[in-house]
């Protein structure tokens, strides 16, 4: 089957423009692998959520568009490429049941090629309905977002539901931390403090900040202190840190902890409110957040957000890892001011992504 046809029958999108520039490098791919040397087939099926809880974190279905290109570039000009790839993208919409009832039917289905591997998708509860799944068919499962093992009372498990699943850990913290850092660096920041949720569950917040620190570090801003806390402390052990920033008052605090605005029973614990609470605005604040998530909508309406910048995780508005939110007399005053307008066009951004690199 051609891969047009595939996508068409797998990818259940409307017809927009995302869509249509899907259907035109798959024309490109076909067109590339008509030249091509025969080597061995690798069908991956990616996971995205366009709505849900879990839209705005990441956004799989657009970045792999490019990896396609890049894949279907290598297969075409370099003639040790090893294998030729295809992939699918399903929209699971944060929904649990919706990504199983796909899985049980397409891990099956003999009128499609058998699914070589699966990318995300983002959340454990998806992420372990695809792998639980998956495992039944020996199908390996690449996390981005998921702990691939289980933790209880410290020690480390690996569930048999999880056998062929692996979580990578991008290099991006380091990359975008840097970029963020080195922009403090010219406008003149001096000192820093850091905090992040530690546990053993959730290794991301800690690999955030700690590439925050190293590289804050190395381009000579003096960390003033490191914090920590765990899922089982209270908002007042996070307000007291908050009071313990504001006493120290450094250039920067830079706070990460993703599952407070991805868990609805952990709300209560994003720090935007307690910052607020504390009458204590940070001059610059970088949150290892998910912008634009809708258990923080109500933030976002309080203005609460006017002051933080996101290194670390996806969100609609973003141009670079070099955007923050607007600026205001009493915040953010080493960044400059971000457009009035500011819209993001998914076609256009594929020739501004072109034109940073």
């Amino acid at each position: 089957m051609k891969i047009s046809q595939r996508i068409l029958r797998n990818a259940h999108l409307p017809l927009t423009p995302m869509f249509i520039h899907t259907i035109f490098l798959a024309v490109l791919g076909i067109l590339l692998k008509s030249c091509a040397k025969s080597v061995p087939g690798a069908n991956i099926v990616v996971f995205y959520s366009s709505t849900g809880v879990y839209s705005n974190v990441a956004d799989p279905y657009f970045l792999g568009t490019f990896w396609q290109a890049n894949l279907w570039n290598k297969l075409a000009n370099d003639p040790n490429w090893p294998f030729n790839a295809t992939l699918e993208y399903f929209d699971l919409k944060s929904d649990t049941a919706l990504v199983s009832n796909f899985c049980n039917a397409r891990f099956v289905s003999n009128k499609l090629p058998n699914v070589t591997a699966v990318i995300g998708p983002f959340g454990t509860p998806v992420g372990y309905a695809v792998s639980g799944i998956a495992v039944k068919y020996n199908i390996p499962v690449i996390f981005y977002g998921v702990v691939a093992y289980a933790t209880t009372n410290g020690v480390v498990n690996l569930l048999p539901s999880l056998s062929t699943s692996f979580f990578i850990l991008p290099p991006g913290f380091t990359f975008t931390t840097s970029t963020v850092i080195d922009t403090y660096v010219k406008v003149g920041v001096k000192t820093m403090f850091v905090v992040y949720l530690s546990s053993p569950l959730y290794s991301t917040p800690k690999s955030a900040c700690s590439a925050a620190l190293t590289v804050a570090s190395k381009r000579g801003i003096q960390v003033i202190k490191t914090l920590t806390y765990t899922p089982t402390n209270s908002t007042d052990d996070l307000y007291n840190i908050v009071l313990t920033i504001k006493n120290a008052n450094p250039d920067v605090v830079v706070w990460c902890d993703t599952l407070s605005c991805l868990v609805a029973n952990r709300i209560q614990y994003h720090p935007l409110p307690l910052f607020k609470r504390a009458n204590y605005l940070p001059k610059a604040l970088t949150l290892s957040d998910c912008l634009d998530s809708p258990l923080t909508a109500d933030y976002y309406n309080q203005g609460l957000y006017q002051f933080v910048s996101a290194a670390q995780s996806y969100n609609a508005k973003a141009s670079g890892p070099d955007y923050t939110e607007d600026f205001t007399s009493f915040s953010s005053v080493f960044r400059p001011k971000t457009p009035a307008v500011l819209t993001v066009s998914f076609a256009n951004t594929v020739c501004q992504s072109k034109s940073q690199t």
